[in-house]
């Protein structure tokens, strides 16, 4: 019984300064964009790669396009473009620069949803935009080194994708993989960022 009794209490011992010291190290201190020592803030780049090449897109914007006509899924438009392409809401975009199009399906009327957004293959019929879908795109999901209302020098269209999505207080975390229409091009890419709502 007296084994027992000093198992226990060195049990006990080692539980009350385990637990006592877990909290030692939270200084509780925000730095410098209010977040405390506790908090991990993980950057993404805004910027796709093609072929081994880098290419920025530092600003965005989404449209909604509504119900798709099946009442359980919103379309909504993603466009991400370099910071020398502009866009009005009366004129369109202008400039050159690189141009990233999501074509996304939300379960949502009013935004897009955090989550996982899959290929579908647009027929053509409104039932295949399902929410959580991102559709396929053969005029161009990608456009590098293009101007604006002239000629693409180079488009990729897409024939699948992935795509996650979150949004946190007004910034969205996208991450995306495209596969191109050739079915061997993969266009990596991410963004950081607010898009402006059109």
């Amino acid at each position: 019984m007296k084994n027992f009794k000093l198992i226990t209490l060195a049990f006990l011992a080692v539980f009350t300064f385990t637990t006592s010291c877990s909290s030692d190290d939270d200084s509780g201190v925000a730095d410098d964009s209010g977040n405390t020592d506790d908090t991990v803030v993980v950057a993404v780049d805004s910027e796709f790669v093609l072929n081994g090449v880098t290419y920025p897109v530092a600003q965005g914007i989404v449209q909604s396009f509504g119900d798709n006509g099946n009442g359980t899924s919103f379309d909504f438009d993603i466009t991400l473009f370099s910071d020398t392409i502009t866009f009005d809401p009366t004129t369109g975009f202008s400039g050159a620069g690189e141009v990233v199009y999501l074509d996304l399906n939300s379960d949502n009327a009013t935004s897009l949803s955090d989550g996982t957004y899959v290929f579908a293959v647009d027929t053509g019929n409104f039932p295949d935009r399902n929410a959580f879908t991102v559709m396929d795109n053969s005029f161009g999901a990608v456009n590098f080194d293009t101007a604006a209302g002239t000629a693409d020098a180079g488009v990729v269209a897409t024939t699948g994708s992935v795509v996650e999505l979150t949004i946190e207080g007004g910034v969205y975390t996208i991450m995306y993989d495209i596969l191109g229409g050739d079915g061997t091009t993969n266009i990596i890419g991410s963004y950081q960022g607010t898009l402006t709502s059109i």
